[in-house]
Formats: C-alpha cells, sequence, structure tokens
C-alpha cells in the first residue's frame, strides 16, 4: 500500500513501513516515525529524509539513500 501527499509518501509492504519526504521540523519527522512504529503490524519503520533549502528550494535526497542507490 502506498499514501502520498505533495510533500510525503508512505509505503507498507509485510509490515515494513518506508517513510519519504518533507517534514517540517525534527519533531514532526520523529512523531511521524512514533506513530508508525506503534501501528499494529509494523515490524519495521524506515525513515528515509530528504533535505530542503527553504531559501534556495534546492532538494537533496539522504547521503544513505544516495549510497545506497549507487
Amino acid at each position: 500500500m502506498t499514501l502520498s501527499s505533495d510533500r510525503s509518501m508512505v509505503t507498507v509492504r509485510n509490515g515494513v513501513v518506508h517513510l519519504h519526504g518533507i517534514a517540517s521540523s525534527d519533531h514532526a519527522r520523529e512523531a511521524t516515525i512514533v506513530a508508525a512504529e506503534n501501528t499494529a503490524g509494523v515490524k519495521k519503520v524506515c525513515d528515509h529524509p530528504c533535505f530542503v533549502d527553504t531559501y534556495t528550494g534546492l532538494y537533496v535526497e539522504s547521503p544513505r539513500d544516495v549510497k545506497a542507490a549507487s
């Protein structure tokens, strides 16, 4: 199952949740992770953050995801 909006995407397969997208703050990102972890049937949560410079709009994927794609 995949849910998405203009700022984020959540994919769930076999109890593993993948969180992609932009969070407005570190607190919001942590709250999203905790909510996913506390959902029945969830075995693992994988966070795939991106970073956006609010001045230029530059979008940068997380270094971990860039390395995994190489």
